[in-house]
């Protein structure tokens, strides 16, 4: 049997597929790697990342039940790419389902990246462009699935919009689906059972993907918003932080995201900056976070550098964040302050 070797470059060269099936093989290199991915996800110009001599996969393990393609590894770093190249040649109708084990996942698509820990699953759409990178700067544990679109969709004609999906570990979905996949795939399992509990994993994704989906389209402006103010705020401390990325997380578009918050006469930009700004004036108010230095306060509520968050909290409240904080110690926490 002969694969397909890509590098970045895109030059291919034919190649032996070395890469093993049904069991973990200790040793395996990025050669075995790249082909796996290659043949079974449609994943090319997969690599070591630059400047690593190191990169090996300790162990990689192939599986195909019925249709679906499952490639279980730990090693790395290595970086992914399913490029519009890629779709145009190969026509896949897949979903490509992503679980971290160990390790982080950072995933790419369009204007959305996506931050994958440990227990959390992503579910890209091969149709589109994307990029991972597998561990960035350390090795990882990763599960990648290629599952045909009719599996996940029920058949549905148009392609959902709101992808990629991230169900989080802590999440109601990623609580039941990240250690039952983990479980399912995991090389010391083995049963006669397997194939139909990994239908029935398929299903459980099924379900949770499209009540996301739906939720999404169906939710009134007013909820909406409030769910994007709720995800926003769990991301203050990125000082990177993009209406992409939360607009994604939400599954709407960036371009909805900006319009709900024009209904309310502001705009994301401005509505982030007045959550970190009144967030930093309480904590610096507050006796029980005194220990905390002003630049400690400044990076808790994503701002780059300290310089930075003085002059934005001198512009709204006419003091610098040292004299609140020196108010507070002085037992002036009380004092207020004219916005």
């Amino acid at each position: 049997m002969v694969g397909r070797l890509c590098g970045v470059d895109g030059v291919c060269a034919e190649q032996p597929i070395r890469y093993p099936r049904h069991e973990a093989v200790a040793g395996a290199h990025p050669p075995d790697l790249i082909w796996a991915m290659r043949d079974l996800l449609g994943l090319r110009a997969l690599a070591p990342v630059a400047g690593r001599s190191d990169d090996r996969a300790t162990w990689l393990r192939t599986w195909e039940p019925d249709g679906v393609r499952v490639v279980h590894f730990s090693g790395g770093p290595v970086h992914a790419y399913r490029t519009p190249a890629d779709i145009t040649h190969d026509h896949r109708d897949d979903y490509v389902v992503l679980i971290a084990r160990d390790g982080v996942v950072v995933a790419a698509t369009g204007e959305s990246r996506r931050i994958v820990h440990a227990g959390d699953l992503l579910v890209l759409d091969a149709a589109q462009p994307f990029g991972v990178a597998l561990g960035d700067n350390d090795p990882v544990e990763a599960v990648v699935i290629g599952v045909p679109r009719a599996r996940l969709d029920g058949g549905r004609r148009d392609r959902p919009g709101g992808l990629p999906v991230t169900f989080a570990a802590a999440s109601g979905p990623g609580r039941v689906l990240g250690p039952y996949f983990q479980a399912i795939v995991a090389p010391d399992w083995r049963s006669a059972l397997t194939r139909r509990f990994f239908d029935a994993g398929l299903e459980l994704l099924a379900c949770a993907l499209e009540h996301h989906l739906s939720a999404a389209h169906s939710t009134p402006r007013a909820t909406m918003l409030d769910r994007i103010r709720r995800e926003a705020r769990l991301r203050l401390r990125d000082c990177d932080l993009a209406p992409a990325d939360v607009a994604a997380a939400c599954a709407v578009s960036t371009r909805q995201l900006h319009r709900l918050f024009a209904t309310e006469g502001t705009t994301f930009g401005a509505w982030v900056r007045d959550q970190r700004l009144n967030g930093s004036r309480r904590d610096l108010a507050d006796p029980v976070l005194h220990d905390l230095a002003v630049s400690d306060i400044a990076a808790r509520w994503g701002y780059r550098t300290t310089a930075h968050f003085s002059r934005s909290f001198r512009e709204r409240y006419g003091v610098a964040p040292s004299v609140v904080r020196r108010r507070a110690q002085m037992g002036k926490a009380s004092h207020r302050l004219t916005s």
